[in-house]
């Protein structure tokens, strides 16, 4: 191993949690990616079917275009339209189903979700620590 190669590992050792930034920056978009994907089988964050629309269409076709996610600091945030809030959770006095965008609060990410941020991981610290033999 090269002295420049120890020198790379070393400051990634020291503080690895600087990467989270690079990580969440990379995982945002992939996340997207997946979750679209989902949206466009009419599939929420928990894998399963949502309820279809009155008229019997697929639902969850509007945050296929709408919902974005981004790394913001050491965090993946997701947005979309406020309108997709009142079926993101139960309201008692909606008359709206329950159509998650997001996972709830508590609720575990998807698998799939997980798996883009481990490739994402994966990525970064290839570029990091790339070619350490």
């Amino acid at each position: 191993m090269s002295l420049d190669e120890l020198d790379r590992l070393a400051a990634f050792l020291e503080n690895p949690e600087d990467l989270l930034p690079d990580i969440a920056a990379e995982a945002g978009p992939e996340i997207q990616l997946v979750a679209r994907a989902e949206y466009a089988q009419g599939k929420g964050p928990d894998g399963q079917h949502a309820p279809r629309k009155k008229d019997g269409a697929l639902a969850l076709q509007r945050p296929l275009s709408t919902v974005t996610f981004a790394g913001v600091g050491a965090t993946i945030a997701g947005s979309a339209e406020d309108v997709l809030r009142y079926h993101q959770g139960p309201i008692r006095t909606a008359p709206y189903p329950e159509r998650k965008t997001f996972p709830g609060d508590g609720d575990p990410l998807p698998s799939s979700w997980e798996n883009a941020i481990e490739k994402s991981t994966e990525k970064i610290l290839e570029k990091v620590l790339g070619g350490l033999k």
